[in-house]
């Protein structure tokens, strides 16, 4: 399947590779590297990660949660493609944010 992002979630790879310009080169890739293969196999495989059950209530559409490393992905299903519509590292408030980008 195809997949896009919302604006949020271009806002947070944005952030992201930002955030790794600063590491060395070693890590900064392997993070790089470990988000673009979540992406894809999310994509490959529509169904990976669990299905936020808060989030699904608030948005009424199945939003699905995978983690990659230290990153949360957030997404659901649109009618042929996925919709990434968060990129978030796990120690930041990430319902908080899930929910407020749900309004």
């Amino acid at each position: 399947m195809q997949f896009s992002f919302t604006p949020d979630a271009e806002s947070d790879i944005d952030e992201i590779a930002r955030y790794l310009q600063d590491l060395p080169q070693e890590p900064s890739l392997r993070i790089g590297r470990s988000l673009q293969r979540a992406i894809y196999a999310i994509a490959r495989f529509p169904g990976l990660g669990r299905v936020d059950e808060r989030l699904t209530r608030q948005a009424n559409r199945k939003i699905r949660r995978f983690v990659s490393g230290q990153y949360i992905l957030f997404y659901y299903i649109a009618e042929q493609s996925i919709r990434i519509i968060g990129v978030l590292p796990g120690k930041r408030d990430i319902d908080g944010i899930m929910r407020r980008r749900m309004k």
